[in-house]
């Protein structure tokens, strides 16, 4: 009876491995088809980016090919510096400036003169307290393109008057006026040139 049990648990066994080889046998096709599948999806992702890395290689190479066509080109001169005259600069825009001179003064003497000495031109003492200096105001322009003129007044309080005077009042000629060059033409008022010290203002 054993044996008949283990013969006939046996050939359950068989029929199920039997089944089970079949089975097997009949879902292969199946899974190799899927894999085949996978595997050809695969293939073309690769091949497309393969396509688009190789299409980006040849647009970077390209635009490098070109930066280098353009550093090889030297780079333009530059345009000549125009020279600029400085007496033509803001050509009919005045120059206006003005120097204050503003003083204070306390004296420990009643006089300051001294005997046998005559005082000159401007030579007096000034008053106490709080009094206007030698002040100064200058206005110079271009008067065409030829000419520049400068007028300069000078202010001060003297004796206890204030005075204005004419300092300076002249037209000079331009580098345009059509002398040759480094001749110029200086004409009215002014403080002239013929010593080191001379042109300078107080």
């Amino acid at each position: 009876m054993t044996s008949s049990v283990v013969a006939r648990n046996g050939g359950a066994l068989a029929l199920v491995a039997s089944l089970l080889l079949a089975a097997a046998f009949l879902l292969a096709p199946d899974r190799a088809r899927a894999q085949a599948e996978t595997a050809a999806r695969l293939a073309d992702e690769i091949q497309a980016l393969r396509s688009e890395y190789e299409e980006r290689i040849r647009t970077l190479e390209k635009q490098l090919a070109e930066i280098r066509a353009q550093s090889a080109v030297p780079p333009a001169a530059p345009a000549p510096a125009q020279r600029r005259v400085a007496t033509t600069d803001n050509a009919f825009n005045p120059a206006i400036g003005v120097v204050f001179d503003g003083r204070v003064a306390a004296f420990s003497a009643d006089e300051s003169d001294i005997p046998g000495f005559r005082l000159g031109h401007h030579g007096e003492r000034g008053d106490e307290g709080l009094s206007l200096g030698h002040t100064e105001a200058t206005l110079s322009s271009n008067v065409d393109d030829k000419f520049h003129g400068a007028l300069t007044l000078g202010i001060g309080a003297h004796g206890g008057t204030t005075e204005l005077d004419l300092e300076e009042a002249y037209i000079r000629t331009l580098p345009g006026a059509g002398l040759p060059d480094g001749l110029r033409i200086k004409a009215g008022r002014a403080l002239w040139t013929l010593g080191y010290l001379n042109e300078l203002h107080a």
